[in-house]
């Protein structure tokens, strides 16, 4: 080693890493330092990556080490002193590419803790020692994995983040333990929340209440997801919940590792939280938009210009003064973007609304609402399936592609077993990790895909069984509980298919339920609509 050093001029820079907040770089600095002064060296400038996991993120994510790659290239030094190699990474794919861009380079990366030369050991070296790094990662991350797994089933929490409206506490009865001890003003916000959730309002709606009544908060819809989908408000622990770097996405409750917490005080009840999170999982599979419920024009994607048979557009024309008395300037209407003719939307939505709800409560809808599924929510749901099977097609594509590629590597691999030159037994391993990587992507695409074709299969189902899934929406309407604005778009987008008004407020209506139902009990008014069967033509003009 000393030998080697002394070869040429060293112009000498330092690389580290650590993967957690209460870590740091000392250690390995130090160590760096010690061995730059007994070789005689100085260390020009260094590159620390801070709370970057090697295992978990990629090169690209680590700035530090993008920056060291870069200098590199200008030749700005010509010597890296690490503690050791895993710190430069913990996976096969990341170590043979950066191994072989220093080589590249001809830049010497040298491990301290060896001290040995990483960059000049042979690829089987390294080989074995990147194999040993990830062995022992994925070791320590299956013994995590099944320590909290263990103690969740039996109801432990075991630290960590609190999740909104709780709180840590000193509490000496605890023998240094925290004790977790709720917010009370977030709590009302909390328990806001799950209300408006279970009237039927969405994740974005409830967010944009929220803000609009704590103007200084910050809600977005992710936050009302992350607490209506955690039972911890209902005084339960988890783990294997969420997906790991999948951003919100939940796991399907069978995965879940769950138990009773004594330490956490509820917010809700279990029905509460339960029934909320039945209603999330019925919105995954309801062919219905929910997006489409959420707005202030009850007859927005149904009612249509008699005249120039066009949908009106809905239109909040708010303004931002206010009356002598602090109210807003409110003006909400229907226009028709080809003849500009405007209906004022209080006169529209609240007729028909308040027949259609009575019509509800005589039980006119009870064994006809179910007949027919919508024709905009088929089309809706063939074209998601549409786009999940050229989808599902590339990925298909991509998989074949690597496929060959794979067998590409093998024949290779065939060709310099026959050699006996060191080069090629050392290409022999890098080949065999190619195969290797390769593998990885083609298992990941297959994943990816395997989940598409499910929810393909379910929308698929959806579409098949309309029926069905119209007997289901059933279950969430109550006519003495309307009260919920989702409820009622629900409610209309299910029995409606169009409505068609003139400038003189008439309207003529296509309906998804039988005409003879309804010959006794008309929603419209006798002597200005006509209420006809979707089977018949409707009369334009």
């Amino acid at each position: 080693m000393e030998g080697f050093i002394k070869e040429k001029q060293r112009k000498v820079v330092f690389y580290g890493r650590y993967s957690t907040a209460d870590q740091n770089g000392d250690t390995q600095r130090a160590n760096c330092q010690i061995f730059a002064k007994n070789h005689d060296l100085d260390i020009i400038d260094e590159y620390l990556d801070e709370n970057k996991s090697a295992f978990r993120k990629t090169i690209e994510s680590r700035r530090q080490l993008r920056q060291l790659l870069k200098d590199a290239e200008e030749k700005k030094f010509n010597t890296v002193l690490v503690y050791k190699a895993d710190r430069i990474a913990r996976n096969a794919e990341q170590h043979i590419k950066l191994w072989s861009t220093f080589l590249d380079l001809e830049i010497d990366v040298i491990d301290v803790s060896g001290p040995k030369l990483y960059t000049t050991d042979s690829i089987e070296t390294v080989a074995i020692d990147f194999g040993l790094s990830n062995f022992e990662s994925e070791n320590i991350s299956i013994r995590t994995k099944d320590y909290y797994n263990t103690h969740t089933k039996f109801g432990k929490w075991l630290g960590g983040i609190l999740p909104y409206g709780f709180k840590y506490i000193d509490d000496e009865s605890l023998n240094g333990q925290k004790k977790i001890e709720q917010i009370p003003h977030r709590v009302v916000k909390i328990k806001e929340i799950f209300e408006l959730y279970s009237e039927g309002h969405g994740f974005q709606t409830v967010a944009n209440m929220l803000a609009e009544q704590y103007p200084n908060d910050f809600w977005v819809k992710e936050k009302v997801k992350a607490i209506i989908t955690n039972p911890f408000y209902c005084g339960y622990t988890t783990s294997q919940r969420t997906y790991k770097n999948a951003g919100s996405s939940i796991r399907p409750r069978s995965e879940w590792i769950i138990g009773l917490c004594e330490k956490i005080t509820p917010v809700v009840t279990k029905e509460k939280w339960e029934s909320c999170m039945e209603l999330y999982e019925s919105k995954l599979k309801d062919p219905i938009d929910s997006k489409k419920l959420t707005t202030s024009f009850l007859l927005r994607d149904v009612i249509y210009c008699e005249k120039c048979n066009i949908p009106l557009r809905a239109k909040n024309a708010t303004s931002g003064k206010r009356r002598k008395d602090g109210r807003k300037y409110e003006y909400f209407y229907y226009v028709c973007d080809s003849c500009k003719y405007k209906w004022k939307r209080s006169m529209i939505d609240g007729d028909i609304t308040e027949k259609l709800i009575h019509n509800w409560a005589l039980g006119v809808f009870f064994g006809n609402r179910e007949k027919i599924l919508s024709e905009e929510v088929r089309a809706s749901l063939q074209e998601d399936i549409n786009q999940l099977n050229r989808e599902i097609t590339d990925l298909q594509m991509e998989w074949d592609k690597l496929n060959l590629e794979k067998s590409k590597a093998s024949v290779k691999l065939e060709e310099l077993n026959l050699s006996a030159e060191e080069f090629e037994r050392q290409m022999q391993l890098v080949m065999v990790q190619q195969r290797i990587i390769i593998q990885k992507r083609m298992d990941t695409i297959n994943s990816i895909k395997v989940e598409k074709e499910k929810k393909r299969n379910q929308l698929i189902e959806a579409l098949s069984k309309g029926a069905e899934w119209m007997r289901k929406t059933n279950k969430h309407f109550d006519i003495h509980n309307l009260k919920g604005n989702p409820k009622l778009r629900n409610l209309i987008l299910s029995v409606i298919q169009k409505i068609s008004i003139d400038e003189s407020y008439k309207y003529k209506i296509i309906s998804r339920i039988d005409i003879d139902v309804m010959e006794d009990t008309s929603i419209y008014k006798e002597d200005e609509s006509i209420f006809i069967d979707e089977e018949e033509n409707f009369e334009k003009g």
